[in-house]
């Protein structure tokens, strides 16, 4: 007689923390796709516009769409510094990366890596020494 078993514990424990590793790359995801949009589609709009629509520098037209893109490729600027801030604040392990590599003092005082990481980032500034050397 056939009886099924039953996932134990741990792997129960390691499927319900895969599974909410994969919903907060999701939302990294979305979000990053979202930033990308509003960054991106101003700029994207004013190159199909001038594209079809030649203007002159000097004209009211011209002043204005110089002016817009200037602002919109500050947006581009932000978008690059905003997937800084959204990957800070959505990963821990991006987190404890950044801190590893840029500022181990915070690292050690507060001790909040594992060997690995502490590894990890010896294992850079070795690479980092050889690159500069």
């Amino acid at each position: 007689m056939y009886v099924p078993s039953t996932p134990s514990a741990s792997a129960t424990a390691i499927a319900a923390s895969s599974s909410r590793q994969e919903i907060r790359i999701t939302i990294m995801l979305i979000a990053v796709v979202i930033l990308f949009i509003i960054c991106q589609t101003p700029t994207a709009c004013i190159l199909v516009y001038t594209a079809f629509h030649p203007y002159d520098d000097q004209s009211n037209q011209g002043c204005i769409l110089v002016a817009l893109s200037n602002i919109f490729n500050l947006l581009m600027s932000i978008n690059s510094a905003g997937n800084f801030v959204l990957y800070c604040l959505l990963s821990q392990k991006y987190r404890r990366t950044f801190v590893n590599m840029f500022c181990p003092c915070l690292a050690r005082k507060f001790s909040i890596f594992t060997q690995k990481d502490h590894y990890h980032y010896f294992v850079f500034n070795h690479l980092m020494k050889l690159i500069i050397e």
